[in-house]
């Protein structure tokens, strides 16, 4: 339980400092993501997670469910509601195309 309390506690700051410096809001939407896609799919930080890597396919447990967990985690990291409109396969493709929406939907503030 202390664990968790003390992720949370870190993607909060992550967010804030996020919201606060839009001007480097890409390599924070990076970070952010690499942090919430380590926390769903319950990898190590030693694990290996760039922008290049692929999420469909690219794990066996990265299913709806996941998606599902990751958008509610993004909404509640970064204070935004997202529309099923705007997600696609494409979004969930690899870390950096779901880093970009991130950082697309910081910017929408």
């Amino acid at each position: 339980m202390r664990s968790f309390l003390i992720y949370n506690a870190a993607l909060i700051l992550v967010a804030t400092r996020c919201r606060r410096t839009l001007g480097a809001h890409t390599m924070q939407a990076l970070e952010l993501t690499q942090s919430l896609v380590r926390s769903c799919l319950n990898l190590s930080e030693t694990e290996p997670l760039s922008a290049d890597t692929y999420l469909m396919g690219g794990f066996p447990e990265f299913d709806s469910l996941t998606i599902t967990t990751l958008i509610t985690r993004i909404e509640e990291a970064i204070g935004c509601e997202i529309d099923d409109d705007e997600i696609s396969g494409e979004t969930f493709e690899t870390v950096g195309t779901l880093a970009e929406f991130v950082s697309q939907k910081m910017e929408q503030g």
